[in-house]
């Protein structure tokens, strides 16, 4: 006695064509349930029935930004630059539908309508799932973990309650740059859930995560304080040296990120520019009539804004040179010397070798600011 069970898991074709859906993904679901209840000794008719159960209530539905290119051949459907597919099948089958290059959020919510239509899955607010999240063979880790994300981000935002999330290479293209979302809808009882988190030795099926929540995201409150800007002349002065500063570097982004493509990841100008841009809108609330205020102000935005080793860098050197303008008498901004100026530069710097362990001629920022510093000490008798 025998039992054969078509599955068609897909949700992005025509339910009716002669081809009729193909099976994708979530057959590892149907594989990995029925293998369960087989391997606790049930009748075939039972593993059978349950089988019928899982394909009647799977769907996947799967997005490429590439397409499968088999081994020492030309790749097997052609997509235009800044394009995806969706509907992409796992044997080089090109999708049903192309469009221009979308955010992650816009990817998976057009996923999840195709899982939600009646023709396909027909998922709906309510429903108790497990989802594989599946690499189609080129997407890479960090781009996984945002999908991840995301799909449960959509999940908990119409109320279906994920019990087991898998992601990873469970079903590939080869090396197809894309993924799939295949989802299972469970059983009140819970059996298809048991049955899924049932032991097996499988060497490429890899455990889910159970009932997994996004933690809650706190509303964001700006660390920095505000105060009431300083009026006069210094203001204007002020303001007006700052917004050369900030021209000169937002001009430098693209100069500075290809020197640092040379080095590194090829983001320090990207870098600069968020914190400058967050800067520049916050200058009108600086406070100009305490240097050492002011200090202080730009080390919180730099802290708060600016990523890397650097933020953090500029974040203790503009600390520093904080404790040393209050140590300087605190001034206000018109009334700071060249000589104060230096002092604190000097401070700075030392806070950054005292932390950052480097030193001038270890090839980092300090060997352009220590120039800088030996030019002002030359000339700290003047004032600015």
């Amino acid at each position: 006695q025998w039992y054969q069970r078509r599955v068609g898991d897909t949700t992005l074709l025509d339910q009716d064509t002669l081809a009729g859906p193909r099976g994708l993904c979530g057959v590892l679901f149907i594989q990995k349930i029925a293998g369960a209840c087989a391997a606790q000794g049930h009748s075939l008719e039972a593993v059978y029935r349950v089988a019928q159960l899982v394909a009647r209530n799977t769907g996947t539905a799967g997005v490429a930004v590439s397409p499968c290119v088999p081994p020492g051949k030309e790749p097997s459907f052609t997509l235009p630059p800044h394009t995806m597919e969706f509907g992409i099948g796992i044997h080089g089958e090109p999708g049903t539908l192309q469009c221009g290059s979308v955010d992650c959020a816009s990817t998976v919510d057009k996923l999840f309508s195709y899982l939600c239509d009646e023709r396909g899955l027909g998922l709906k607010a309510g429903d108790d799932v497990a989802v594989i999240v599946n690499n189609l063979g080129g997407t890479s880790e960090l781009e996984m973990g945002v999908v991840c994300q995301e799909v449960m981000r959509w999940l908990q935002l119409h109320d279906i309650t994920c019990y087991q999330l898998y992601a990873g290479v469970y079903m590939t293209s080869l090396g197809m740059h894309g993924i799939s979302l295949s989802v299972v809808r469970l059983d009140s009882e819970g059996t298809l859930l048991e049955l899924l988190k049932y032991p097996t030795s499988a060497p490429y099926w890899k455990s889910g995560c159970d009932q997994v929540k996004l933690p809650q995201i706190l509303p964001h409150e700006p660390k920095v304080v505000k105060f009431t800007p300083s009026a006069g002349h210094s203001n204007v002065r002020i303001s007006k040296i700052l917004s050369s500063i900030y021209t000169d570097l937002l001009s430098k982004v693209g100069e500075l990120d290809e020197l640092d493509r040379k080095v590194g990841d090829g983001d320090c100008g990207s870098t600069v520019a968020g914190v400058v841009k967050e800067l520049r809108s916050r200058t009108p609330g600086l406070e100009f009539s305490s240097f050492s205020r002011l200090l202080t102000q730009l080390s919180d935005i730099v802290e708060e804004f600016m990523g890397g080793t650097s933020g953090a860098l500029y974040t203790i050197a503009l600390t520093a040179a904080a404790g040393q303008a209050k140590l300087s008498g605190d001034l206000g901004c018109e009334d700071v010397t060249l000589e104060v100026l230096t002092s604190c530069l000097d401070s700075g710097l030392s806070a950054i070798v005292r932390y950052g362990k480097a030193r001038e001629g270890d090839c980092t920022m300090l060997d352009v600011l220590y120039p800088v510093l030996r030019v002002m000490q030359l000339n700290a008798s003047a004032d600015m």
